[in-house]
Formats: structure tokens, sequence, C-alpha cells
């Protein structure tokens, strides 16, 4: 949030400025000829109704891949609950959370992203510490 608005101060300061707006005005100086209409999306101008159509479908493809990336996250959150007092399921819990990771990044969810992270670094200790106990199990036999 913090990062959002030192954005927003910085671009109202650039904007203050006469030699910073003139050359952000430079910059956003666009070919007409060059631009990319509606048309050429094969979206008709004439027709409101298509783009419309055409906003809420892009909006739907983007609400069903965060809702997808999020059940990932709650699908690995459940399968740690239920296999983290189970050392042979240490490995599958350790996959399930760099999958998490993944749809976290995917789902723009920074919070879940660390979280899930540091859920896979302390299985990956876990790991290694039952798999020393198993091998010194080995060597008591």
């Amino acid at each position: 949030m913090s990062t959002a608005l030192a954005i927003f101060g910085l671009a109202g300061a650039m904007m203050d400025n006469p030699d910073a707006r003139s050359q952000l005005t430079y910059e956003l100086a666009l070919n007409p000829d060059e631009m990319q209409t509606l048309e050429s999306l094969g979206i008709p101008a004439s027709d409101p109704a298509v783009l419309v159509e055409w906003i809420i479908q892009t909006l739907g493809v983007v609400v069903g891949v965060l809702t997808a990336a999020h059940v990932i996250v709650l699908i690995a959150g459940i399968m740690g609950i239920r296999g983290a007092r189970h050392a042979e399921k240490l490995g599958a819990l350790f996959v399930w959370m760099i999958v998490a990771a993944i749809a976290s990044l995917v789902g723009c969810n920074p919070v879940l992203l660390v979280l899930t992270i540091i859920i896979a670094v302390l299985v990956a200790g876990e790991r290694g510490v039952a798999a020393a106990s198993e091998e010194g199990a080995h060597f008591a036999h």
C-alpha cells in the first residue's frame, strides 16, 4: 500500500514539474496510423455490446485463473495440515508447497507466496531431520 502511495506521490510531483510534464507528454505522443484500434482487434466500435462482452469475458478469464490459483493454495494447506505429522508424507507436502508458491505468484498474492515459501523451507528442514533420525535408527539395529 505504501508503495502505491509513493508511486502516486512521485507521479503527482512529476506532473507539477513543467520539464517533466513536457518530457512525459513528448514520450506519450503516438502516431495515429500505428495505434491499435478496436476494429483491428475485431471489435466494432459502433456496437458497444460487443465491447462489453469482450470486457466481461476477459474479466471472467482473470477471475477463473485467480480462483484456480487460490484453490491450489487451499488444497496445499489442507495437505499440510493432514500430512504434517507423518514423516513419509513430507516429500509430497514439500512438492505441494512449491506448487502453492507458484500458484500464489500467479494469483498475485504476496502474503500467501511468502507463507508457502516459509512452509516449504520448514518442511525441507523437517525432511532432513526425519532422514537423519531414520538413518540413525538403521545404525542402532
